[in-house]
Formats: structure tokens, C-alpha cells, sequence
């Protein structure tokens, strides 16, 4: 198998990888691969060429990425930022609540 199907392999793995998880941390790491299995396909005897573009392509995503992550992230109010489910409210007040006896 050519080397650049091998990066594209590893990057939809890792694509796999970021929607099992939504830390959106896997996302970069598949570009990276993707950036990587373009520089393989067009240099395809150069062996340390993909490597590089990997590194550089994948932590420069990271640098650009994480901030719009991190909001993307909050704006959801996923459990690791602490947020806690809330009861509905409905037009006509609070909604109902369980209480140890049943609902208030």
C-alpha cells in the first residue's frame, strides 16, 4: 500500500476517534494526517517530508483551533464544564420537580 493511503487511514481513524470522544482534540490530529498524506502523494520518495508536514500541520491546527473548540465546547455546556441539567420551565411556571415523594 502507498504511503499516503496509510495517512489517510490514521486520519480517518482519528476522525473516528474525535466523534466516539467530542473532546475535538482527534479532529486536529486527522488534519495533520490529511496534510500528510498530501505531501506523501506528491513527494513520494521523501520518507521524512510527511512526518514534518504532520507535526507542523497538526500543531498549527491546534494552535488555531482550540480557542473555536473551547467555545464550541462551552456553548454546548458539555459536563466537563461544569454546567448541571436545569428543570424546564413552561409558560406557566416552573416545570415539575421530583421530590423524595413525588413531584412539587
Amino acid at each position: 500500500m502507498a504511503t499516503y493511503g496509510i495517512w489517510i487511514i490514521a486520519g480517518v481513524i482519528a476522525l473516528i476517534i474525535d466523534l466516539l470522544s467530542g473532546t475535538l482534540f482527534m479532529l486536529w490530529v486527522g488534519g495533520g494526517c490529511f496534510v500528510a498524506a498530501l505531501l506523501s502523494a506528491l513527494l513520494p520518495g521523501v520518507v521524512w517530508a510527511p512526518w514534518a508536514a504532520f507535526v507542523v500541520a497538526t500543531a498549527l491546527l491546534l494552535y488555531l483551533g482550540r480557542p473555536l473548540a473551547s467555545t464550541s465546547t462551552r456553548r454546548r455546556g458539555s459536563a466537563s464544564s461544569g454546567s448541571r441539567a436545569r428543570p424546564l420551565s413552561s409558560p406557566n411556571g416552573p416545570a415539575a420537580v421530583p421530590t423524595g415523594r413525588g413531584f412539587a
